[in-house]
C-alpha cells in the first residue's frame, strides 16, 4: 500500500524482483485564493489528460479539500468530455 516497506520486504523474501518505485498519484495543494475559488468542487472527480515533458496520459482527477489529486504532476491538465478521450 505504500505506507511502509513491508510489502517490498515480503516480496524480496519470496525472490520476487522489485523495480524502482516513484510517485504515481500526487496531490497538488492550492493556495488560499485557489482554495476559495474551487472549494465547492471538493469530492468531484473527472477524467483529465495530463502532460509533462512531452508525455501525455489520461486518468481520473479528484478535487480535494486541499487542492487536486490524481495523475497530475502538472504542467498541463486538459478536462475531457465524458467518453471522448480527447481534449476539448
Amino acid at each position: 500500500m505504500g505506507a511502509t516497506g513491508f510489502g517490498y520486504e515480503l516480496a524480496k523474501r519470496f525472490d520476487h524482483s522489485i523495480v524502482p518505485t516513484r510517485a504515481a498519484l500526487v496531490p497538488l495543494t492550492f493556495g488560499e485564493n485557489e482554495l476559495a475559488q474551487y472549494r465547492d468542487l471538493t469530492g468531484i472527480g473527472l477524467p483529465v489528460e495530463a502532460g509533462s515533458n512531452g508525455h501525455r496520459f489520461a486518468g481520473p482527477m479528484l478535487f480535494t479539500h486541499r487542492g487536486i489529486s490524481g495523475p497530475a504532476y502538472p504542467a498541463d491538465i486538459f478536462l475531457l468530455a465524458a467518453g471522448t478521450g480527447s481534449p476539448e
